[in-house]
């Protein structure tokens, strides 16, 4: 699964979760809570956080763990035919389609050596 991947279905579960916890709560998570704003009517940077970090523990009583991605290391030899396919993605796109093509080809044969 790549990090793009991983990264919509944590997006997913979030809006899912997001949606089960307004329906239960009648959308009383969407009112202002007025004792938190300021007589401007604009809250603090404190209650800002505040109220974030309970937005936050409320959406997501395991912490968040299914957003934080999952790194895994990279050897040299990926790394470097990662780039080589990005770069042709974006000469197939017509960016610089000599050089990157070039340059893609580049990097194929150093990966090749390794």
């Amino acid at each position: 699964m790549t990090k793009r991947e991983r990264m919509h279905r944590a997006l997913d579960a979030a809006l899912d979760m997001a949606r089960r916890c307004r329906a239960a709560d009648n959308l009383g998570a969407s009112r202002i809570d007025f004792s938190t704003l300021s007589p401007a009517r604009n809250a603090s940077a404190r209650q800002e956080k505040a109220r974030n970090a309970a937005a936050f523990k409320k959406l997501f009583p395991e912490g968040g763990k299914e957003l934080r991605p999952v790194r895994t290391s990279v050897n040299e030899k990926e790394r470097l035919l990662r780039t080589a396919f990005e770069l042709e993605a974006l000469a197939a796109r017509g960016m610089k389609p000599v050089a990157y093509k070039k340059k893609a080809a580049e990097l194929r044969a150093q990966a090749a050596k390794m």
